[in-house]
Order: C-alpha cells, then sequence, then structure tokens
C-alpha cells in the first residue's frame, strides 16, 4: 500500500473521496481492488 492508497484513505475518511471516485482509481490502477474494499469498509467521519 503506497501513496496513493494513503491519500485515497484519508479522503475516504474525511467525506471527499466518492465511491465513484475509489472505483475509478481502480480502473486507472492507482489502487487495487483489495485496497479499494479495504477503503470502502472504514468507517467515514460523521458529515
Amino acid at each position: 500500500m503506497g501513496a496513493k492508497y494513503n491519500l485515497f484513505l484519508r479522503n475516504w475518511i474525511n467525506n471527499i473521496a466518492t465511491v465513484e471516485q475509489i472505483k475509478l482509481a481502480v480502473m486507472k490502477e492507482f489502487i487495487t481492488e483489495e485496497e479499494s474494499a479495504k477503503i470502502m469498509a472504514t468507517d467515514r467521519n460523521p458529515l
């Protein structure tokens, strides 16, 4: 897991990244399917 994973994880937690953006990151091979599943399984901060 590298810098791009950490970026998407942080943005996910802070309600900046969307599900669509995470899926697009996988399609562009910025992160793996496994990493995207871990990100989306992570709790997000309340709005």
